[in-house]
């Protein structure tokens, strides 16, 4: 009596695990199919030269991630329906079949979700989620949905959804629901049963492994192709989700640890108290800083010039009274990061300056704080709302004395959720400056080059016809004729301020430059280079234009500007290097890379680019990352620690 109760129970847990098994399959076919549906929606990703063998295995390859999470998910059927099993017949095998269904549905849903989601942010992003998936948790979050629903296919993706979970719905109770259990494995032997339960338990233990090797699937695994974005695919959206959330974590703990310092960087620190030169142009009245919204570099490479996208840009950098950096990176790969790194003076280094208890008070390396002592009444204005990301507050927390954004400018006729549109953002500019009364100098962000891309561009006369005959040479592009356009009027725009501020003030002095890489290009798989460098232009009517081999970052800006115009014996405090004198290191430090005139390498690999074959033979950057992660380093202490390491003495007072 009790060895047939142990078969029967026995009988149960078999046709549960079988209908787990059958479950599984279910799961990593749909995982399969959102995997397909990533790579054809995003086909144009694909390298030229990848075969569709090599499509072939990378899909296969894939099942080892798609494993990981099928088992994950099965887990839930294991716990509740198959093991009690054993010691339970309260419940029906048809009622666990039924929830078995339902347990599928939900997975159905979820993946699909993940699946589009995966797809709309690799648009954006170019990676399958990531740490700055968590940027919601710092920006507005209003603006954020808006330009999801405005750019990402929100209605069409969502009817989608409905349409699988209909078809979900009426077709499922085919491949993963039997009606009636089956008694055929009674009659097996004690010696087939045991091994029957040793192959279900190895199942869950390799599923959940996705490897029979030593070592459980990791993300290194799914580097297994020559192409980059096919690497990508590989990865679960279940496995992406799960490494963004470790990298967060992972900068969360780098934020709050203990940061500790050497003898040589204290001396770094101490050396950060630098005295002017003294300047050689006709003293400016009114200072500007265009930060432009994604301002990329690639668009001024004279390969791309026949689309003419930058032709103000391009006038400004021809002018015999302007200096352009060419070798320049941004210090963030996010707009707050570095407008953090502009005003403050320090790198963000990842962490969120814009919150730091630290930055309550201005950094003595503040940028606004520097030209307050000479004289100057530091302004700041932001096409957007200055609740984003208290962008507002921390402006005034680092000492600007005038703080605008798009509710100060009043003029809503081109808006979109973001702010006001550039135009509008420089013609606010334009009047208050013809009303100073004292000299200023003016930081300025922009907006337009941004989600939704809401401009109306043939108002503008943009040459869309041109563009989109030129953009149909690349079929596999990363851009469009619209967003292309909104480069286009950006430029548009930062000529028309400077030519008109130029006639108000015929001192003024500019320096252009853009956040961060647009995440936008022509081509599918651009240079590194090219998906990392900002410009950096200087322009004064009264400036003499010198051969520039210089390499620099955001980082090297305020020395930059303050050498430009303070008097020789001015004191001041800044963590970079004039870019117009000799430096010990001719480097540009961002994000995760380092920047000379000869090469571009990551800090982080072994990944370099050479701008000239010859310039990477005997090049050694081992000095040049330990400055990358020196610089880090010492701007993690300031920030954590305020303002202590730095002397107490006053700094020069303009007369």
């Amino acid at each position: 009596m009790k060895n047939s109760k142990l078969q029967i129970s026995w009988l149960k847990f078999y046709e549960q695990c079988k209908a787990d098994i059958k479950l599984w399959c279910y799961f990593i076919i749909v995982q399969q199919i959102c995997r397909l549906y990533f790579i054809c929606a995003l086909s144009h990703f694909l390298s030229s030269e990848t075969k569709f063998t090599t499509i072939l295995y990378a899909m296969v390859h894939g099942i080892r991630f798609d494993s990981l999470w099928a088992t994950c998910w099965l887990f839930i059927a294991l716990i509740g329906f198959t093991l009690p099993s054993l010691f339970t017949a309260q419940i029906s095998y048809i009622t666990k079949q039924k929830w078995r269904r339902y347990l599928g549905g939900v997975f159905t849903i979820v993946t699909m979700i993940l699946c589009v989601a995966s797809i709309e942010y690799f648009r954006e992003y170019k990676d399958v989620f990531n740490q700055f998936l968590f940027g919601w948790l710092y920006d507005d979050k209003i603006a954020i949905l808006k330009t999801i629903y405005a750019q990402h296919h929100v209605i069409p993706n969502f009817i989608l959804l409905i349409v699988i979970l209909l078809l979900y719905a009426k077709y499922s109770r085919y491949f993963i629901t039997d009606k009636h259990q089956t008694n055929v494995a009674l009659q097996y032997s004690a010696t087939r049963k045991v091994a029957l339960s040793v192959v279900i338990t190895l199942f869950y233990i390799i599923g959940f492994r996705g490897s029979v090797g030593h070592r459980p699937i990791q993300l290194k695994d799914a580097g297994v192709t020559t192409d980059a974005f096919l690497n990508k695919a590989i990865i679960s959206p279940y496995s992406a989700l799960k490494y963004a959330i470790d990298d967060y974590q992972d900068i969360n703990q780098a934020e709050h640890g203990d940061v500790s310092l050497s003898v040589h960087d204290m001396q770094v620190i101490a050396n950060m108290k630098k005295t002017a030169k003294g300047s050689t142009l006709s003293q400016p009245r009114h200072i500007f800083v265009i930060i432009g919204e994604s301002l990329d570099a690639w668009p001024l490479q004279r390969q791309y010039d026949e689309f003419n996208l930058t032709p103000n840009l391009h006038k400004i950098i021809a002018d015999d009274r302007s200096i352009y950096f060419k070798y320049f990176l941004p210090c963030a790969s996010g707009t707050m990061e570095t407008l953090n790194t502009i005003i403050a003076g320090v790198l963000d280094a990842g962490q969120h300056i814009n919150y730091q208890k630290s930055a309550h008070s201005p950094y003595p390396t503040a940028l606004a704080t520097q030209f307050k002592k000479l004289g100057f009444t530091p302004q700041f204005f932001y096409g957007g709302y200055l609740s984003w990301q208290h962008v507002g507050d921390f402006a005034r927390a680092q000492d600007f004395v005038s703080v605008y954004g798009a509710a100060h400018i009043k003029n809503w006729q081109q808006t979109n959720e973001w702010g006001v549109d550039d135009r509008t953002l420089f013609e606010f500019i334009a009047t208050t400056i013809k009303a100073a009364k004292t000299p200023t100098f003016n930081v300025i962000m922009t907006t337009s080059n941004h989600p939704p891309f809401s401009i109306d561009l043939e108002r503008e006369g943009f040459h869309k016809e041109k563009i989109a005959k030129l953009l149909a040479q690349y079929p596999n592009t990363n851009t469009n004729v619209n967003e292309l356009g909104h480069i286009w009027y950006a430029d548009k725009t930062i000529g028309e301020f400077i030519k008109k501020i130029t006639a108000i003030d015929s001192t003024a002095l500019f320096a252009i430059t853009g956040d961060h890489f647009g995440r936008r290009h022509i081509l599918p798989n651009p240079s590194s280079f090219e998906v990392t460098a900002v410009p950096l232009i200087i322009y004064n009517l009264s400036l003499c234009k010198t051969a520039c081999l210089t390499a620099g970052s955001h980082l090297d800006l305020s020395a930059t500007l303050i050498e430009l115009v303070a008097p020789k014996g001015f004191t001041y405090y800044a963590m970079g290097d004039n870019l117009l004198d000799k430096r010990k290191f001719n480097l540009g430090i961002g994000p995760d890379k380092i920047i000379t005139p000869d090469f571009i390498a990551s800090v982080y690999s072994p990944d370099i680019m050479c701008f000239k074959a010859s310039a990477c033979a005997a090049v050694s950057i081992d000095a040049l990352k330990d400055r990358f992660k020196q610089a880090t380093n010492i701007s993690r202490y300031i920030i954590k620690k305020g303002a202590i390491l730095y002397a107490t003495e006053p700094l020069y007072k303009a007369k």
